[in-house]
């Protein structure tokens, strides 16, 4: 790292942390202090280096990790699942014939439409799940932590408390970035989102990338990291003009608004992000869809700071989500950001 940007992250850090804490949420990482290297063998001995240190809670991201993950997990995840009878509840205007072929419009392209955001109410959706399989590339360093949670997720499936499980974690993963994003824009705080050399290609760090999955024991599952590109709107120039521009900032917040949207809703023309589209052409792609339509709507309550109309019910519950989060990052754990 330069200087600057290392002194940059500390310092954001601790002041996006500050700002969350009265709504009950943390940072992905703690600021310690920051380390000059004095390297014997230095080829630009002129620039100076540097590292910032961190106590962290984790590293296992909501995009590439967990929501890849459940991906995954959904073709023996589900139990007796029908697409026939999902297909119900997806708007006319989201379903289209290619060769004879249905084709259900993804979250991403629905929301990008801007003509309001037509959502699956997977809510009134029944569906059932069970212990998935285990993928053959987990059985060696995995299958006895598979079993146990694998055990532990039919105990809680066996009580009749499912209550559309997924359904409810993904709003409320959607709910968690939405009241995240929300406070830091209520403070005035871009996360990194702004034209830089090329006029046509924002540089975006909001996205679902920048929140890591918090270990079990939190009382929220997410928390974000990546601050050494945001900046303040009282310390923001325009690179254009030079000079203090609020109006253009408030517009770059509005950009780094729809942008998680996008992301969170399967887009993956962020840098950040990278997706398998070879996972999308499985039996539970709809489903998949529906969840990501619900991750947004969580979303959207969340920052515009709407009521948590899908709260988990119990602490059972929440232990239930959390061991479906574990296999879904046991499923991706070679992946890398």
């Amino acid at each position: 790292m330069f200087q600057h940007t290392a002194v940059r992250e500390l310092y954001m850090t601790q002041l996006v942390s500050e700002c969350l804490k009265p709504e009950g949420f943390i940072t992905g990482n703690i600021p310690l202090g920051m380390w000059e290297y004095d390297l014997e063998y230095d080829k630009l001995p002129e620039v100076k280096k540097y590292c910032a240190f961190y106590e962290t809670f984790g590293d296992k991201r909501l995009s590439t990790h967990l929501l890849t993950g459940v991906t995954q997990l959904l073709p023996t995840l589900l139990k007796n699942f029908s697409n026939e009878e999902l297909i119900k509840y997806f708007p006319e205007k989201r379903k289209k014939f290619e060769q004879d072929k249905l084709i259900i419009q993804p979250t991403w392209s629905a929301y990008s439409e801007g003509q309001g955001f037509e959502a699956v109410d997977i809510f009134a959706f029944n569906y059932t799940l069970q212990a998935p399989n285990i993928p053959t590339h987990c059985v060696d360093k995995w299958e006895g932590r598979w079993q146990q949670l694998c055990s532990r997720l039919d105990s809680h499936l066996s009580s009749g408390s499912e209550y559309n499980l997924l359904s409810v974690l993904y709003w409320n993963l959607g709910y968690e970035v939405g009241v995240i994003t929300s406070t830091m824009h209520a403070n005035q705080i871009n996360w990194g989102t702004f034209f830089d050399h090329n006029p046509c290609e924002p540089h975006c760090n909001s996205h679902p990338n920048n929140l890591i999955v918090l270990p079990p024991g939190n009382s929220r599952f997410l928390a974000p990291v990546d601050f050494d590109l945001s900046f303040t709107k009282e310390g923001f120039f325009s690179p254009y003009s030079k000079e203090m521009d609020h109006e253009l900032f408030d517009s770059w917040i509005d950009m780094e608004t729809s942008e998680m949207a996008r992301s969170l809703g399967g887009e993956s023309a962020n840098t950040g992000i990278q997706t398998s589209e070879h996972l999308l052409q499985q039996d539970s792609a709809m489903l998949d869809i529906a969840l990501r339509d619900t991750l947004v709507i969580g979303y959207l309550s969340g920052i515009n700071r709407r009521e948590n109309t899908h709260p988990i019910q119990s602490g059972s519950d929440r232990d239930a989500m959390s061991t479906v989060i574990e296999l879904s990052l046991i499923v991706t754990d070679k992946l890398t950001t």
